[in-house]
């Protein structure tokens, strides 16, 4: 341990003086060091010398001394003892080399002896060749006769190369020509060359037992809907379609291309069962058939049986979700009655599961069969090159474009059976050749029909038991799997006569429909079929020339040709069907789960239909015709909605309410339209819009048939105004400009948008809904949305006119209706007044439990200093009045101030439009003020006007101080006094005028 440490520290201390020489004496380590020269450097005590460095060179050298002679005592017993090992090997060496020169003098010695000649053994050599001859062909004769039994044997374990091999080589040995005259093994050849045939079958169906997931050993190559969902999320599979096993984990079929080295011919493992890996079980009958040479005529087979097995594997699916999901569950509805709407477009509905499990079951097995093609073709291929010396591209990428080609038919058969119903695909049969058909030809057809039905058939359990079934598919996969061809290998059930009636009714393949058909299936439809063409992709092999475009161009050709036509006639029949009901423009009785504010049933329905549309193009590709349909139909909504209105407001079929007529585009409309947008500017706007009141009224007046006096009309524009302006809320979060271009102008814009798509699969389902637009759309989509803006404010602006109307008619009605010359005081306000009042009174309950408080406000605000410019300009309309008829006055502007005082709104300003800090004002305190200057006389007028505190306008002063003379010139019973009265008048009006006017 001593020992060990001071080595170690000898070591260190070499260490050390190493690194003090790199640090400090760096220079003399290098090749163009010069001793002599750093020898006189050193004892140079002059400034360019190092002499100072002398003493730290004498240091490090004593110290590399020492350190080298540490390591010299520390390793020199090792030195010593290998000079020892060394001398001892070479000993060796040369002990070895004398042995070695002895064999070979003996082996030369005995090549010598054997290559002199002795006829005795040449003789024994002869007849040893007859004899080993003889029993050669002996051999194998017992060789051949074995043959059949290793064959059956290789056959029934599966292991077919070796079974090929076997009757490959006992044919080539029963055709030598030393057998080929033996008459006894003429029945041995013959049953090798029939046993040559029923290989080559058997390899067929094997073949296509695996290439169509006949065997149960395909099971892990596929997965069913409830297998893909357990392993999924919900969004994933109902939102943006099944994320496929391969972004989980490795796709079988690159695992078999990356492992298998198809250049080298195939060798069998006996150790393991190869049948449970499908694809190697699949080259290995490929090379079967090769080595039996019988693979052309097996490719030919394929190409051949491939229409009819593709088919069994889409009937034998159909009929497996059929039986999972019972009918009753389905609920098959037809899309002309009243409620079917909710059913077609619900998220959860039964039937959208049932497309889920029939779409993602049956292509998790196309890619399945389309990943045996390809094994084929790629084994086939590297047989071509191995063995043929040649490279069949042309014909093998012929052979597998047919099944892409089968399966793109049969994707697009399932996409127009779901999405058009049995009248259109009636519509858009073959008519031409139908009616080549004769009458005796169709009877002809029906008549042998009804002879091949079966009269009777045997009856089994009626209840089976699941575990019964459960055992005979157990019995029927090992029959299958050790015995090929006992069981009938079809993949489609028999199917009883009842079913017969509901396929009739089914698919234009003939084939049952499992869900009603529907334009609004294709949202559900197109996910899954997108993820089975991009997973095509993968599969398909390189160098076959196939675009990219060319996976979905016939999704293309079918949305345009076929889908879009069908939405637009079914969304045009929706559309109409919601909007066209009795009760569409009627209260939607469910309003509060949709909105805050009661709204149209027609409303809530349309939008509904809308958004359901937009989630529905979500998994679509963008295309400008979906969302100019759209916009075509909230164009007609709009058109049906203004002309509702129309129908609320107009007086007679050509001529509209004075509440509608005044808010026409104008000097009113252009006021309010300033207020609405200006809450804070809203006062700032009453007196001009009271005198554009009064300008629009005019002399004429308010007739009883220019105002609406039906309150369940109110009631309905107040719906109407929410569900317009619901409605256009709605439609602009719907809005969304994308930069996608038009799909028909390139090929490359095709293939982006699909790619867009494609990568919006997984988008959660309870995101929000968009409407894609082009820019141009966008335009169009805003105008039309404008529209119903522009509608909401016209009948919001009706409303606030129409209260004003009610005012004018009926405050102008009392004034000319009643006698302001009374001889006693009036008992209660005018009759117009109560009438008015309660008018008011169910006018603002309506308003105030439907709408806003916003609309609220802006209705009802203002209204007081209308009714004060009513009730003051009303004095020019009076011919005569006494104090009594000014007291009658004054009471009716006391009952509209109690009833105004309760249309208070939220925040405290009352019906007259003041501010907050303004609101215990009364309200009508204007005209209250103007009435009461009655009894006061002209002169405190002139006094107020002197004062200028009088506030009012001269000819409303001029109209009250000629009233109160009017009761003078009437009860005048001299000229006198008249003269003098009117004197008087003129001397108050010309003092009036002048105090006015200096003001």
């Amino acid at each position: 341990m001593n020992g060990s440490a001071e080595g170690v520290a000898r070591l260190a201390g070499l260490a050390d003086v190493l690194e003090t020489i790199r640090r400090d004496w760096d220079f003399m380590t290098k090749e163009e060091c010069i001793p002599v020269q750093i020898a006189l450097q050193l004892n140079d005590p002059s400034s360019l010398g190092k002499a100072n460095r002398l003493r730290d060179f004498r240091v490090i050298k004593k110290n590399l001394e020492g350190a080298l002679q540490a390591v010299v005592n520390e390793y020199h017993q090792g030195f010593n003892s290998s000079i020892g090992t060394y001398h001892s090997i070479m000993r060796h060496i040369g002990t070895s080399a004398a042995k070695v020169q002895d064999l070979k003098q003996r082996v030369s010695s005995a090549k010598k002896d054997l290559t002199s000649e002795k006829p005795e053994v040449k003789n024994l050599a002869v007849e040893s060749q007859i004899y080993e001859s003889m029993l050669q062909t002996l051999s194998q004769i017992e060789h051949l006769r074995d043959v059949p039994e290793k064959l059956d044997l290789r056959m029934g374990e599966k292991r077919f190369l070796t079974a090929v091999d076997i009757l490959m080589e006992g044919l080539k040995n029963s055709n030598k020509p030393d057998l080929k005259g033996i008459g006894a093994l003429q029945d041995l050849r013959r049953g090798l060359l029939n046993q040559e045939t029923s290989l080559a079958e058997i390899l067929v169906e094997e073949l296509h037992s695996h290439l169509y997931l006949k065997s149960p050993y395909c099971d892990g190559r596929w997965k069913s809907y409830s297998n893909q969902k357990d392993n999924k999320t919900s969004d994933q599979l109902l939102g943006g379609g099944v994320i496929p096993q391969a972004t989980v984990t490795k796709r079988t079929l690159d695992i078999f291309l990356e492992t298998e080295d198809l250049t080298k011919e195939m060798v069998e493992d006996a150790s393991k069962n190869i049948e449970a890996e499908s694809l190697h079980y699949i080259r290995l009958l490929i090379e079967s058939l090769h080595k039996l040479g019988r693979l052309p005529a097996a490719l030919e087979q394929i190409s051949q049986r491939l229409p009819v097995e593709l088919n069994k594997v889409v009937e034998k699916t159909n009929l497996e979700v059929d039986s999972r999901h019972p009918a009753s569950f389905r609920g098959l509805s037809n899309l002309k009655d009243g409620k079917a709407i909710d059913a077609v477009l619900s998220e959860k509905d039964e039937r959208v599961e049932v497309l889920n499990d029939l779409l993602y079951t049956l292509f998790s097995k196309f890619e399945a069969i389309l990943e045996g093609h390809r094994v084929v073709h790629d084994v086939v291929k590297a047989i071509s090159k191995r063995d043929w010396s040649k490279d069949n591209t042309t014909t093998l990428s012929g052979g597998f474009m047919e099944i892409w080609k089968l399966l793109q038919s049969e994707t697009r058969s399932l996409l127009h059976d779901y999405i058009t119903a049995n009248e259109s695909r009636a519509a858009n049969s073959n008519a031409p050749k139908a009616a080549q058909n004769s009458v005796n030809t169709i009877l002809a057809a029906n008549s042998a029909s009804q002879k091949k039905r079966r009269m009777f058939k045997f009856g089994g359990p009626e209840n089976s038991d699941a575990l019964i079934k459960a055992n005979q598919d157990d019995l029927e996969a090992i029959l299958k799997a050790n015995v090929p061809g006992l069981v009938q290998d079809s993949a489609v059930p028999v199917i009883r006569e009842a079913e017969e009636t509901q396929i009739s009714d089914g698919s234009a393949t003939g084939r049952k429909l499992l869900v009603e058909s529907t334009v609004f299936n294709m949202g559900h439809l197109l996910s899954p079929s997108l993820q089975f063409l991009k997973n095509v992709k993968d599969i398909i092999p390189p160098g076959l020339g196939v675009a990219p475009s060319t996976f979905t161009s016939f999704l293309d050709d079918f949305l345009v040709n076929v889908f879009l036509p069908q939405l637009e006639d079914t969304l045009r029949e929706l559309a109409a069907q919601t909007t066209g009901e009795l009760d569409a423009f009627r209260q939607d009785t469910q309003w509060k789960n949709v909105a805050q504010r009661p709204v149209m049933k027609g409303t809530s329905g349309f939008l509904s239909l809308v958004t359901a549309i937009c989630r529905m193009l979500d998994s679509l590709p963008h295309d400008q015709s979906f969302s100019q349909l759209i916009v075509d139909l909230l164009t007609d909504y709009y058109e049906k909605c203004h002309a509702f209105f129309r129908t609320l407001v107009q007086k007679d079929p050509n001529t509209l309410k004075k509440s509608a007529l005044w808010v026409v585009p104008g000097e009113l409309e252009s006021t309010m339209r300033e207020m609405w947008a200006d809450p804070t500017a809203f006062h700032d706007f009453l007196n001009k819009e009271t005198l554009v009141y009064s300008k629009l009224k005019g002399t004429e007046g308010v007739s009883f048939e220019d105002i609406i006096s039906d309150r369940k009309t109110i009631y309905t524009l107040c719906i109407l105004y929410n569900s317009m302006d619901w409605f256009s809320r709605k439609l602009k979060k719907l809005r969304q400009v994308t930069d996608i271009e038009d799909p028909s102008k390139d090929e490359g814009t095709r293939n982006r948008r699909w790619n867009n798509l494609n990568s919006q699969l997984a988008r959660d389902s309870a995101s929000p809904v968009f409407l894609p637009l082009t820019k141009d759309l966008a335009e169009a989509f805003d105008g039309v949305v404008n529209t119903y803006s522009e509608l909401t404010n016209t009948i919001l602006f009706t409303l606030r006119a129409e209260a004003r109307t009610h005012a004018a008619h009926y405050i102008d009605l009392a004034v000319e209706k009643t006698s302001w010359v009374l001889e006693n005081e009036a008992p209660e306000a005018d009759p117009q007044i109560l009438t008015l009042n309660t008018e008011l009174v169910w006018f603002d309950q309506d308003v105030t439990s439907l709408l806003r408080f916003e609309e609220q406000r802006f209705i009802k605000a203002g209204l007081g200093v209308y009714l004060d410019h009513l009730l003051i300009r009303s004095c020019g309309k009076i011919k005569q009045m006494n104090r009594k008829g000014v007291d009658k006055m004054l009471l009716n502007i006391l009952v509209l101030q109690q009833n105004l005082r309760n249309l208070v709104l939220e925040d405290g300003v009352v019906g007259d439009g003041r501010d907050e800090q303004n609101k215990q004002v009364v309200a009508l305190k204007r005209s209250d003020d103007f009435w009461k200057f009655f009894n006061t006389g002209p002169e405190d007028v002139l006094q107020r006007a002197k004062d200028k505190t009088l506030p009012y306008t001269y000819d409303e002063m001029k109209d009250l101080v000629t009233l109160w003379y009017s009761e003078t010139f009437k009860t005048g019973n001299r000229r006198e006094s008249t003269i003098a009265a009117r004197r008087s008048l003129n001397d108050h009006l010309i003092q009036l005028s002048e105090l006015m006017w200096e003001n």
